[in-house]
């Protein structure tokens, strides 16, 4: 999947997580029935884009632990932070 730069973000309701620190994090927004994925650094820069089956599966993914493999800092005792329960 390539980045792309909708024509219009305005309005958008972009989510981050609750531990962003200083703007250095991934966004998440519902547009038009796809999901899109941006940079809080970069809030007029390129986007991901996915359907909703899409994000579902990777979602779950990371729900199953699938992507352990592409997390750094493991927790030997607990897994990657990413996977853990909040």
């Amino acid at each position: 999947m390539s980045p792309s730069t909708p024509p219009s973000l305005g309005g958008l309701a972009w989510r981050v997580a609750r531990g962003c620190d200083a703007g250095n994090c991934v966004r998440v927004a519902a547009h038009d029935k796809k999901i899109l994925i941006g940079d809080t650094k970069r809030p007029d820069g390129p986007v991901l884009s996915y359907d909703r089956a899409e994000w579902v599966a990777f979602v779950e993914g990371i729900r199953q632990g699938e992507l352990r493999t592409y997390v750094r800092n493991e927790d030997p005792l607990r897994g990657p932070a990413i996977c853990r329960p909040p």
